[in-house]
């Protein structure tokens, strides 16, 4: 069931039991046989024009809305589905199946749906659907998710960076949704509430960071304010002091998007950015720079820090 049948999606979707005739039973299938309707879940169709669109992110969305129009109570959506509904970025991929909780006595296991206890029924309208507040879902993930998943998301909740807007006013609601000492995941939570920044740039920032944790590097500082002679250079992705070495995520968002590019074109982009390099290396400091591609393997990352001078170091880990 739909908190809000007048959700504006809603107009996209297509119900088998709307078709109460036989003509518009017909006229479904029609849709279906010529291709143009995709089956989004049983008894759920929508535009293939629209479906085919669709990022990860919007197909699961699509899956999530179609779950709350024919289930026969109203649905909750919890873990990676809220974390969807919410809008965090996934590191991941999203699930083929929708995440819900269950009440008391509700059994744990059903076909079409990854279900989790629900300890209380605090719960936010998105959008028209049911979900876990903010908090509770990064903690949720940070439980059973890999650090490299969960504090990209618990980054992008926090404030701190000014081209996006925080969904938390803090750390405080994260650290109230921490599990107990012992139970399933307690350790990685601590560790995701430990790590959280929101002054990371973008996902693929906080993705290397959880690298780095991984791998036992020096965590660097983040956005670090540069200067010389000529005034402002600007603030870099990673800095480490003690090693005189900048870190540069090569992320296309900072080629392509409006607000970075300040009315710049792509190849002005990258031209001022070796321009700002340049001052930087006149500073002292050594800079190296990698993309998702080497982000996304730990391999690749330790490769890379390894080759600008960084060592690893001792500290307490869970991982």
């Amino acid at each position: 069931m739909l908190l809000e049948n007048a959700a504006p999606w809603r107009q996209h979707l297509l119900l088998w039991s709307d078709a109460t005739t036989p003509a518009l039973r017909s006229q479904l299938l029609r849709g279906l046989n010529s291709g143009d309707l995709v089956r989004v879940r049983r008894g759920v169709y929508m535009p293939s024009v629209i479906h085919l669109a669709a990022t990860s992110r919007e197909r699961h969305l699509w899956t999530m809305r179609a779950a709350a129009l024919t289930h026969e109570r109203s649905l909750v959506f919890a873990h990676l589905s809220a974390a969807c509904a919410w809008g965090l970025p996934n590191t991941g991929s999203w699930p083929a199946l929708p995440h819900v909780l269950v009440g008391p006595g509700e059994g744990r296991s059903s076909r079409g749906f990854h279900r989790h206890a629900m300890w209380d029924e605090n719960v936010e309208n998105v959008d028209g659907l049911l979900v876990a507040p903010v908090a509770r879902t990064i903690m949720a993930v940070a439980r059973t998710e890999p650090l490299s998943v969960a504090l990209p998301m618990a980054d992008h909740a926090l404030p701190g960076n000014r081209y996006r807007q925080s969904l938390l006013t803090g750390a405080e609601p994260l650290a109230r949704e921490l599990p107990l000492p012992g139970l399933r995941g307690s350790s990685m939570a601590r560790l995701v509430l430990e790590l959280a920044d929101g002054r990371s740039g973008s996902a693929g920032e906080s993705l290397s960071r959880a690298g780095m944790a991984v791998l036992r590097m020096p965590l660097p500082d983040l956005q670090t304010r540069f200067f010389d002679e000529a005034g402002v250079i600007g603030e870099v992705d990673f800095h480490w002091p003690v090693n005189r070495l900048i870190g540069e995520f090569d992320g296309r968002g900072k080629y392509l998007r409006d607000e970075q590019r300040a009315g710049r074109t792509a190849g002005e982009v990258v031209y001022d950015e070796k321009l700002r390099e340049d001052r930087l290396r006149r500073l002292g400091e050594a800079v190296t720079r990698w993309g998702w591609e080497t982000a996304q393997g730990l391999a690749s990352l330790r490769s890379v820090l390894l080759a600008a001078g960084l060592r690893p170091v001792r500290r307490p880990t869970v991982l």
